[in-house]
């Protein structure tokens, strides 16, 4: 059939199909599903267990395994183009369910669910009770077990009875329909057949058609239900294809440069206009492209399914066992057939991987991404968000109290003073100018921008800025250059889209459990390139950022913080001496940025007043919109914090913390990351450890309250590194920051590097392992012993996506004993040897020569070579004088890695 004719504006095709079983199949039902052109698709008994995929092309995959036992499931699949949300299923004592709510286009919304009641099992009213308490329309469907000749079934049983009463009960407008003929025939009994796949509809007023399919495999025949809607579900997004030729030719002779503009009010106008006539000139040049047909599979198959379907049906319909051995015979050949089939479709596409249209990495990259659906969000009060504008404007809560500068323990007088202050020195005028940009530097920004890179509110996309015509360029210089004059960042190029992403090792079920990131105008942010030059110009001059601080800066790497730290602690190793260090976490710490205080310590570090009155501009009357599952959230104004996503973002957040006082005692020493904040102190005495520390979070603590800048003393952490071990090592005296304990710990995190209290580093390689292993299965199906990918593509990708994992920072660790590095070279021979697909008795160092790969630690020797040789030319003190010498007394010591010599 063909999906378009079928598919009207006023229907919803759906499906619904007890498996026996799912995961064999889904290639059988993906062309099932293409064939009939389905919406929807509910499946009974998917038998699935958590890590087994079950996904088809095409469609989003929503479903509820049984865990305490064998068996069970359901699952509904639904077009990935249409607006829906799954529901959380309520507690249900017996039978099990997948809910889902369809939106449609003119706002209406149906809820579907996915229903199955066990065998053997009494029907429960309350659950059903449960799963329909609601006012919308809901059409409940699937395995009932539950037979009542009102819906054709030979005969009535208990929970045919039960289900009856309910209906009759109930003030629900309720009603249940099933096809006239058998849905379930035993594949072991003769003339055991009858109607157990049903359909209960509740406040359902549209029409529909019912039709029992004889195709798929199962003791089950699929049930299809055409429902006629009030209004369509919401239609795929139209792709289009743009002739770039055409577009540069129509930006060329209708872009207007605005030579001179007079006020924040015109430059609006402009940028609107440049916007505008950009976006026209897209829309102009660009052409639909037509959705794609169904999915091509040899005649052959199609052939073998067609008599696979015709066998099934004879032996419905006659009941001769010789049909029912060769639907069962068929069946296996469709299977096999359809599997053999897409594992050459998967050769070629791995076949056709080329490091040279990206499309490699493109795969690699997907394969390792995780695509989780968004769960019901709880908020705060314990209400549950469901719907994607709901859970909208729950993000939209959260981020919005996020995007405030914290009350906690600061100085309301203070704030009062240092807001008066800032603002009048802002309002005073000047004469002095900032320097214009010009034709070539915008030109080498928009250069530097990746084309793949997300539009935000105003789509227009990188790609489209990187082929605009000189003319079009000039007049994008022409608005940069009055953003510098007026002092005015556009009031367009503030607002952001707010996407989340869902951390790693959260159930996602609370607004804390994403990481928002900001798609911002990519026009706006290349104005940002421009302003951010002269900010860091300015900070360069005025040497406003500590030597201390590490991050965001030019030929600095968190690398060289890392070893900073480590040699801290080495040194007092080799002197018989402790290092205690403490971690601080800051709470939010880009989001949580008093702009007033910002502002204020620019204009005292002497930045050029007109550079601060535009960063004041550019970071007032900030809005955002949350974008979840389709729908945005209202628009929220964003009171405190550095831009998320932008350009001047990162240098800003260090100009507001370059302050931080810094120790006096030489032997305590503050490592600076961005926010991720180390402190230091060696001695001989763990008492004056603890002592000279907490003498030090004191005065942290004045500062950290001046600026409103939020610490979790309970997420920090500290760690006495020593080389005694047992029970000579006691726990030192607590450690306390704004009446809170630091704990202490035997190992921490920072900067990615787990750091155990003796530095032996088994904590960190053992993490690494584990995370290269990680790595490898999620590409296993493309670079293990089956995988199709070409040797020299898949010892590419273990290279520069997997031995990265295993190398970071390798210079500061690399030195561990022998017996733990070697942990990290059984990884990488067992994955050559799944690479290769090599025998148990092919030596690693044969395979090792074949593909050209060395071994770890002379990877990792030259990773240090190339390290040791940059650090004099740093212009950093703090990095130039790092790992000057070995250490005298024979501890183990990152240099000592420039010695290895391979066995």
């Amino acid at each position: 059939m063909n999906y378009a004719a079928i598919n009207t504006a006023q229907q919803l095709r759906l499906v619904y199909w007890n498996a026996n079983g799912l995961r064999t199949k889904r290639n059988d039902l993906e062309l099932f599903a293409r064939h009939h052109g389905l919406d929807v698709i509910l499946v009974n008994e998917t038998h699935l267990r958590a890590g087994c995929r079950a996904n088809i092309s095409g469609y989003t995959l929503h479903r509820d395994d049984r865990t305490d036992r064998q068996g069970g499931g359901t699952a509904v699949y639904i077009r990935s183009q249409m607006k829906h949300y799954k529901e959380p299923t309520p507690a249900l004592e017996r039978a099990e369910a997948t809910i889902i709510v369809v939106e449609q286009a003119d706002g209406e919304r149906i809820r579907i669910v996915s229903f199955y009641n066990p065998p053997n099992r009494l029907l429960l009213t309350d659950d059903l009770k449960a799963l329909l308490d609601s006012q919308l329309p809901t059409i409940m469907a699937g395995d009932f077990n539950a037979k009542h000749q009102k819906w054709n079934s030979s005969r009535a049983n208990r929970n045919g009875l039960e289900l009856q009463e309910f209906l009759e009960k109930e003030p629900y407008t309720l009603h249940v329909d099933a096809p006239d003929t058998p849905t379930f025939y035993h594949n072991y009994i003769p003339d055991c057949q009858d109607v157990l796949d049903i359909a209960l509809f509740k406040n359902f007023q549209g029409g529909y058609a019912i039709t029992n399919l004889y195709e798929l495999s199962s003791d089950h025949n699929p049930v299809l239900l055409v429902l006629n809607l009030s209004g369509s579900p919401l239609a795929a997004p139209i792709r289009c294809r743009t002739d770039w030729t055409k577009f540069r030719e129509a930006v060329e002779s209708s872009i207007s440069v605005p030579v001179e503009l007079n006020g924040p009010a015109e430059l609006e106008a402009a940028v609107a206009r440049f916007t505008s006539e950009i976006s026209e000139a897209v829309n102009a040049n660009s052409t639909p492209i037509a959705p794609g047909a169904e999915p091509f599979v040899p005649s052959a198959i199609r052939q073998l399914i067609r008599d696979r379907n015709r066998a099934k049906r004879y032996w419905q319909k006659y009941g001769y066992p010789s049909d029912k051995k060769e639907a069962n015979r068929l069946d296996r050949e469709v299977k096999k057939a359809l599997a053999e089939f897409r594992n050459e479709q998967w050769s070629s596409k791995i076949a056709s991987l080329s490091t040279r249209d990206n499309s490699i990495w493109k795969l690699a990259k997907s394969l390792r991404s995780k695509r989780d659906t968004i769960p019901p969000i709880r908020r705060p009060d314990g209400s549950v968000a469901v719907s994607p504008v709901e859970k909208a404007e729950a993000f939209a809560d959260g981020l919005e109290e996020q995007f405030t500068p914290t009350d906690r323990n600061a100085d309301a007088a203070l704030i009062k003073k240092l807001t008066d202050e800032t603002g009048a020195a802002l309002a005073a005028a000047t004469e002095e100018r900032l320097e214009p940009t010009n034709l070539a530097e915008v030109n080498a920004y928009i250069a530097r921008t990746k084309a793949g890179k997300a539009p935000g509110p105003d789509e227009v996309s990188a790609r489209t800025l990187k082929l605009l015509p000189e003319r079009g360029v000039l007049a994008f210089t022409y608005i940069i250059n009055h953003v510098l004059t007026l002092k005015y960042f556009p009031q367009c190029w503030k607002e952001a889209r707010v996407i989340l992403i869902r951390k790693p090792k959260t159930g996602g079920t609370k607004t804390a459990d994403y990481r928002p990131i900001s798609l911002l105008s990519v026009l706006g942010k290349i104005c940002e390139r421009v302003v951010e030059s002269r900010l860091r110009e300015a900070t360069e001059r005025k040497e406003i950022i500590p030597k201390e601080q590490h991050g965001f800066r030019p030929g600095h790497s968190s690398v060289h913080q890392l070893m900073r730290v480590v040699e801290k602690i080495n040194r007092g190793f080799s002197l018989k001496q402790h290092t205690g260090a403490i971690f601080l976490d800051v709470a939010k710490a880009f989001d949580k940025v008093w702009h007033v205080g910002l502002l204020h310590k620019l204009l005292a570090r002497e930045v050029p007043l007109p550079l601060c009155q535009l960063l004041d501009s550019y970071l007032s009357k900030r809005f955002f919109r949350v974008r979840t599952e389709g729908e945005l959230s209202g628009t929220r104004q964003i009171a405190a914090g550095v831009p998320q996503g932008s350009i001047l973002g990162p240098l800003l957040f260090t100009c507001y913390t370059a302050d931080i006082p810094l120790p006096e005692d030489r032997r305590a020493q503050l490592a600076l990351y961005a926010d991720d904040t180390a402190i230091t102190f060696t001695s001989t005495s763990p008492e004056l450890i603890v002592s000279k520390l907490q003498q030090y979070i004191e005065i942290l603590e004045r500062w950290f309250s001046d600026w409103r800048i939020l610490i979790n003393p309970s997420k920090s952490a500290a760690v006495l590194f020593t080389r005694r071990r047992g029970r000579r090592t006691e726990t030192p005296s607590p450690v306390v920051m704004f009446g809170e304990t630091i704990p202490w710990v035997n190992q921490t995190r920072y900067l990615g590097l787990i750091m155990d209290k003796q530095l032996t580093w088994k904590p960190h390689v053992d993490h690494v392992r584990k995370k290269a292993w990680g790595g490898m299965a999620a590409l296993r199906s493309i670079m293990g012993r089956s995988g199709k990918l070409s040797l020299k593509n898949k010892i590419l990708l273990y290279k520069t996506m997997i031995r990265p994992i295993m190398t970071y920072a390798a210079p500061v660790w690399g030195h561990a004993r022998r017996s733990t590095m070697d942990k990290l070279q059984i990884v990488q021979n067992k994955i050559l040897r799944e690479a290769v697909n090599a025998p148990w008795f092919v030596r690693n160092a044969d395979i090792r020569k074949d593909t050209n790969v060395r071994l770890i630690m002379e990877f990792i020797k030259e990773l240090s070579v190339k390290f040791h040789k940059t650090l004099p030319s740093v212009p950093n003190e703090t990095i130039s004088n790092l790992c000057t010498e070995d250490d005298p007394y024979g501890n183990p010591h990152p240099r000592d890695i420039l010695r290895y010599e391979p066995p």
